[in-house]
């Protein structure tokens, strides 16, 4: 019996690319660059020296990424043949400059409950015709937590948590309301005049306020601008029989290109309550107040260079 062994062996061609990786002003070499292949999606790393070596069977052309952190990245192209070839590809990397814009350190209260250190509820402005209310007081203190100290009907004062007066401060658009006075003749010193939505932070906010937020914060957001082309206007009014009076708002915005504006108006007048049967007049629960507010803005891009 004769027995044949075959034996096969197969030949590939393998070309090698190897070369140094250094700074382009000192020449000195940069240890750990990534030199990244784009066909094969793999890479190597330049050693200590900055030397590297890539060892390839395959021909044709290839794509080398050369990169290095704060370095401006390089790319090459090769030709690869069948016969064993070595090429020697030497790169030099250009410093990177990274130009970062302004850091804008801001509050907002507008985040999921989840990721919030404190509570915040918002209450939106059209509740308080929703409510038959009189004041913005009449829809706050309908949060839990949140409670009303009364003067008469027609004066009332922010408690939250059992905090109130000068521990509970008053924000418009995060700018504190400095004009904010509490006693027994004052309440809460802005309407809803202009305004969209109320936020309640429940919750101490003296390291962005000052002690005057250790109970928590009123923040009132005001009404955003109307879209791009488009002008729009509402209009409320309501009576009611109990004190023979009546409230009113109007308000009108629009927007063009680079233009913004809005005005807006409000009024109510309230006579004393009346009880048993209208033959009685509560003391000093009437009520007037009015006010009117407008705006002009633009919308531009002032950095020159956007």
């Amino acid at each position: 019996m004769i027995f044949f062994l075959t034996i096969s062996t197969f030949f590939h061609a393998q070309n090698r690319i190897s070369g140094t990786i250094s700074e382009e002003n000192s020449n000195l070499p940069l240890s750990g660059a990534y030199i990244y292949i784009t066909e094969w999606n793999k890479g190597v790393v330049s050693d200590e020296n900055g030397n590297y070596s890539i060892t390839l069977t395959t021909k044709g052309r290839l794509t080398l990424q050369y990169s290095y952190l704060s370095y401006e990245p390089v790319v090459k192209e090769v030709i690869l043949s069948d016969s064993n070839t070595e090429q020697t590809l030497n790169v030099q990397l250009k410093k990177q400059i990274i130009q970062m814009d302004e850091v804008v350190l801001s509050n907002s209260y507008i985040n999921t409950q989840s990721t919030n250190t404190y509570e915040v509820d918002v209450v939106d402005i059209d509740n308080i015709s929703k409510v038959g209310g009189f004041s913005v007081m009449d829809i706050i203190n309908k949060i839990p937590g949140v409670d009303a100290v009364t003067s008469g009907t027609m004066v009332s004062r922010p408690s939250i948590r059992g905090l109130s007066s000068n521990r509970v401060l008053t924000v418009i658009d995060g700018v504190r309301f400095e004009t904010q006075q509490w006693d027994d003749e004052h309440g809460i010193g802005v309407n809803e005049n202009g305004f969209e939505k109320i936020e309640v932070i429940k919750g101490p906010e003296s390291l962005l306020y000052g002690p005057e937020a250790m109970g928590g914060v009123i923040n009132f957001v005001k009404t955003k601008p109307a879209p791009i082309g488009i002008t729009q206007g509402s209009a409320f009014a309501a009576m009611s029989t109990n004190n023979l009076g009546w409230r009113a708002n109007a308000k009108v915005d629009g927007a063009k290109e680079n233009l913004n504006w809005g005005v807006s108006a409000l009024g109510k007048l309230f006579s004393d309550y009346f009880i048993d049967n209208q033959s009685f007049r509560i003391p000093n629960t009437r009520l007037l107040e009015y006010g009117a507010k407008g705006y002009l803005g633009t919308n531009r891009k002032w950095d020159p260079l956007i």
